[in-house]
């Protein structure tokens, strides 16, 4: 059987042992609910049967939004002088002093209580619609006005009480109206043998009425005792109110009497005048209470005409009718409905602990049940799970040679198998764990690893035959032991950033056993967790022994050449000025002056290449000359050999980076033509000038070389033929930067060379 049968098998057992459960619980709570029902069933109240006029009515039922009231329950009740309305306000009117309930305008009086928590006064702007109330209202001239207004700890169920002014009753029900709130019936309520509850309520119902009937017919005689003066027409209207209402209490008494005695004779047939077993009560208090009716016909003509007669009327005839006659048998209504309703609850908690236990047996199997299952899956499926969960385990370690062994079918099957792929396939595609140690033995560089506490985890063959350890004296031990150097604050830096990549190299000396140090190139590297968090380090390391020796000997030998290249530099500038001097020599004894003229610039520009050795002398940098100390030497004897009367100012600007021998040298020539030209061209013996000297960077990494004059300009030369010369030497000169020349007589006269910074000088031919 496969997992995914086993798996549909589980579930349609368990979803149907849920169903039983369910189906279970719900017959077994639908009996118990109905019995419960039942036991609560009230006396419907048939309005075809009674004088609706002559009693009150407790509506219990809903407003609909069409705007009336639709009943739900109704009980009878008798009259009600004052009505009663219990829900939701509509509207609430603190300037017209009203609220509105059930589509009625409710007049707020003074005299009005409303009352809050703990019976606080509240005001009427601190109503609000939608808020439960319950108002004790009266009516006068149709016109509502609230007594008393009660605003907390009012019931959820909304209610009318009161005593109808109209109706109008149908087969389907009908509708009334209380004081113009109309009220819609439901259906003529089926006559049912009432329950023991029912019973109960009625018979207490009938006792409480009895009782007031008795406090009516004493009041009754009490009221006419007390007229003292008959002839007094206040006295007269005072007896005849209260008569008249006296008279009312009685009949509404009898009234209800009968209403509920109709409510407890169920089966509507008449019963013998004496009756003593239970069944024929209900016809026993018939006839008492027609007796009741006939005595209070007596009590009323006698209470007319003797008031003496009729006080000793009720006490010896009413008072103990309704002692013996009627109160016993409502009595032992009352005690038989209490016993029955007894039995009635305990059959009720017996069914119920019977259901209870049913369900409880019922879930207890479905638990088994669903137990049983369980472990029938756990024990198909767990096996083949820890062997794939071992092999996985095993081939995480390296070992790719594991294989499942599951004989289970189905997906189970399916997974070893794949999973028996899998390995195959990683041990023909990946490199082993042997197969890494042995490359990690192999390497000739240094490799330690760490763990997270920074101690050795594993050394390869090149660091033990460098340090001179074994594997055993090296692995657990701290990283302290090889590297005196590992709390330095720049190795702990190093060792942080290795938690987030490869860190910097460093020289560090590692300690051998026999106490000597060897300086190695050091790096290290991070190695991270699942959870982010860095698992240990590992430090590469390559020797520098034999580097530090070779570089000590490279050293050596370029100091040398240094020392060497210096003493040449200054060699080819002593010979320089030998030959200098011997020019300035064959200038003196020559008697032309044109020739000896020659012979002056040509040692000037011997001097501006000896300037450059001597320069590179004593220069830091053999590679690159200061130009600008070379360009402001070279002016400042430029002006010297010229011996000008006048004051001739020379500037030097440069910026960008240095040039190369090559380059400076041939700038040099070409600044001292230019310059020369200047002294001798552009300025008189005596007079002032200005000559400027700059060398900057251009676009596309080319070089401006620029040498400027405010003199008259290049036409107001006196010797052209001179000039000429020097031009095509600049000229020559700027060929062979790769330049291009450009020369601007304005004001004054500028010489501009733009050439290339990196290109390398082209051989020119004079």
């Amino acid at each position: 059987m496969s997992l995914r049968t086993r798996l549909l098998f589980g579930l349609t057992a368990t979803i149907g042992l849920v169903i039983a459960l369910a189906i279970s619980s719900y017959w077994l709570n639908r009996d118990i609910e109905t019995r419960v029902r039942e036991l609560q069933s009230r006396p419907g109240a048939d309005l075809a049967r009674i004088d609706v006029r002559q009693h009150g009515l407790d509506i219990e039922g809903f407003w609909d939004d069409e705007g009336f009231f639709v009943a739900r329950e109704l009980d009878v009740l008798p009259r009600v002088r004052r009505p009663k309305l219990r829900g939701e306000l509509q509207a609430v009117d603190p300037v017209g002093k009203s609220v509105r309930i059930y589509g009625m305008e409710i007049a707020i009086r003074p005299a009005t209580d409303i009352l809050g928590l703990l019976d606080t006064a509240v005001s009427l702007e601190d109503l609000a619609p939608g808020q439960r109330v319950e108002i004790n209202a009266r009516v006068e001239n149709d016109r509502w006005f609230a007594r008393k207004i009660e605003t907390h700890n009012v019931k959820s169920n909304d209610k009318i009480k009161g005593t109808p002014t109209e109706v109008q009753l149908g087969q389907d029900g009908g509708w009334l109206e209380v004081h113009g709130l109309r009220v819609v019936l439901p259906p003529a309520p089926e006559e049912t043998a009432g329950s023991s509850l029912r019973q109960l309520r009625l018979a207490t119902l009938m006792s409480v009425v009895l009782q007031e009937f008795r406090s009516a017919a004493h009041a009754l005689v009490g009221h006419r005792a007390e007229v003292t003066d008959p002839s007094e027409d206040l006295a007269d209207a005072e007896a005849a109110d209260s008569t008249e209402s006296a008279q009312e209490r009685l009949a509404e008494s009898l009234e209800a009497l009968g209403y509920y005695l109709k409510q407890l004779d169920s089966s509507g047939t008449e019963f013998a005048a004496e009756a003593s077993s239970p069944d024929q009560r209900p016809a026993l208090l018939r006839s008492r209470l027609e007796a009741l009716v006939a005595q209070r016909d007596v009590l009323s003509d006698l209470a007319k005409r003797d008031l003496v007669a009729a006080d000793q009327y009720l006490e010896e005839t009413i008072d103990p009718h309704v002692d013996r006659d009627m109160l016993p048998i409502l009595y032992a209504l009352r005690g038989e409905a209490e016993e029955n309703l007894s039995d009635e609850v305990r059959a009720i908690s017996t069914r119920a602990d019977t259901s209870t236990r049913l369900v409880l047996l019922v879930s207890m199997l479905a638990v088994l049940g669903v137990s049983i299952l369980g472990w029938l899956f756990w024990r198909a499926i767990d096996a083949p799970v820890r062997a794939l969960h071992s092999a996985a385990l095993q081939i995480g370690h390296g070992h790719l040679e594991t294989r499942v062994e599951v004989k289970a079918q189905g997906e189970l099957g399916v997974l070893a198998d794949a999973f028996n792929r899998m390995a195959a396939e990683l041990s023909s595609t990946t490199i082993s764990v042997k197969s890494l140690e042995n490359i990690f033995d192999s390497m000739a560089g240094i490799l330690i690893m760490l763990d997270a506490d920074r101690k050795i985890s594993n050394v390869n063959r090149g660091a033990l035959q460098l340090l001179g350890y074994s594997r055993d004296d090296l692995i657990g031990r701290p990283f302290d032991l090889v590297c005196a150097r590992s709390s330095d604050a720049s190795l702990e830096a190093a060792l942080e950033q290795a938690q987030e990549g490869i860190a910097a190299v460093e020289e560090l000396p590692l300690v051998r056993r026999n106490g000597s140090a060897v300086l190695v190139s050091f790096s290290s590297a991070g190695i991270g967790g699942a959870n982010g968090q860095v698992q240990g380090y590992i430090c590469i390391a390559q020797d520098l022994s034999e580097h530090k020796m070779i570089e000590e000997q490279v050293r050596t030998s370029l100091d040398e050449k240094e020392v060497l290249l210096r003493e040449l530099h200054h060699r080819v500038k002593n010979n320089m000025q030998v030959i200098s001097s011997l020019l300035a020599i064959q200038a003196s004894y020559s008697p032309d002056s044109q020739a000896a003229h020659q012979l002056e610039e040509s040692q000037g520009r011997i001097q501006s290449m000896a300037l450059i050795h001597e320069q590179l002398h004593h220069a830091e940098d053999l590679a690159h000359l200061d130009v600008a100390a070379y360009f402001q030497s070279l002016a400042e004897h430029l002006a010297r050999s010229f011996s000008l009367k006048g004051s001739i100012d020379v500037d030097v600007v440069l910026t960008g980076p240095p040039l190369d021998l090559d380059h400076a040298l041939v700038c040099g020539l070409i600044v001292n033509e230019l310059v020369t030209n200047s002294l001798k061209h552009a300025f008189t013996a005596d007079g002032q000038g200005h000559v400027r000297i700059s060398l900057r960077e251009g676009e596309d990494a080319r070089r401006i070389l620029q040498v400027s004059d405010n003199g008259p300009g290049m036409k107001a030369s006196k010797n052209d033929a001179d000039l000429t010369l020097g031009l095509t030497l600049v000229n020559s000169l700027a060929r062979q930067l790769r330049g291009d020349l450009s020369i601007d007589v304005e004001a004054g006269t500028t010489v501009r060379i733009e050439f290339p910074q990196q290109a390398p000088l082209e051989a020119v031919r004079t």
